[in-house]
């Protein structure tokens, strides 16, 4: 099946750490995902190729890796399979993520002020529908050039307030919150920021900036729980499972992301709380 997903974790029923032999055991979850259990660490690059190898022969299309797994993710490439990490989940629900926000901080997310840092503009809607229910819109890239299809499209919208910048000491030393679409942390270190900015990271590269003591980096959402499979997907992060879950089911995202709401906002530290959003501590 086109939609086939395959949950990668450890056989926590072998003693893994004495495994000589690679294996990889095969569990059918449902008719569109199957479990599959390493019975040893990826301790070689040789038992990674091996992996990666076995993925290509199944014709895997999507993959998710437990939370033990989650280093293979800048380890494992492919042209055959995808890395779901509950990102894209983010990036469709980046609204409530950002109402969600608002409200804990006893605001109206129509009058925030959004910054959203960019290089690649893929996905064009996302920057169109914040500059839709913001007040303004900042855009803060290095790649100016890059964006101008973007400001066209943006000048044709009504009631729109935008601007675009690349002053590195300047354009994010006031920002209070950052949509990260796809920079890295290297982006982040040549430019001023705000120390109590809230970031929402929705780039797959997870976010490290030298000196943010204060503010908060989103690193993942949860849900409010209906359909996470707490027996077999237990030790799989809840939104790469919701992820899944709607790719499974023929990539219905705007039905799904009309129904999920979230339930908790995912820093470095854990589930960030309504005290320290307000607070600037998270």
């Amino acid at each position: 099946m086109n939609n086939m997903v395959y949950f990668i974790d450890y056989n926590k029923g072998v003693c893994i750490k004495k495994k000589i032999f690679f294996k990889i055991k095969k569990e059918k979850l449902n008719e569109n995902s199957t479990l599959l259990l390493l019975n040893s660490v990826i301790t070689s690059e040789k038992r990674l190729l091996k992996l990666v190898k076995y993925l290509e022969k199944i014709e895997a299309k999507y993959i998710v890796l437990s939370n033990d797994l989650k280093e293979l993710s800048l380890k494992i490439r492919s042209r055959d399979f995808s890395i779901l990490a509950g990102k894209v989940l983010m990036n469709k629900m980046i609204l409530k993520i950002l109402e969600h926000i608002a409200k804990c901080q006893s605001k109206e997310l129509a009058l925030s002020d959004v910054y959203v840092t960019v290089n690649n503009v893929i996905n064009e809607g996302v920057i169109i529908d914040l500059a839709k229910k913001c007040k303004s819109i900042n855009i803060v890239t290095s790649k100016i050039k890059k964006i101008r299809r973007l400001e066209q499209k943006l000048e044709n919208q009504e009631n729109v307030i935008y601007s675009i910048a690349n002053n590195t000491k300047k354009s994010l030393k006031r920002a209070e919150l950052i949509v990260n679409l796809d920079c890295d942390s290297s982006f982040f270190e040549k430019y001023t920021i705000n120390r109590k900015a809230i970031i929402v990271n929705l780039s797959n590269e997870e976010l490290h900036i030298k000196g943010k003591t204060q503010g908060a980096i989103i690193e993942d959402i949860t849900i409010e729980d209906e359909i996470y499979e707490k027996n077999k997907l237990s030790n799989f992060a809840q939104s790469s499972v919701y992820e899944a879950k709607i790719i499974e089911e023929n990539d219905n995202w705007s039905k799904a992301t009309n129904t999920l709401n979230i339930n908790s906002l995912i820093g470095k530290n854990g589930a960030i709380n309504i005290y320290e959003f307000n607070n600037n501590k998270a």
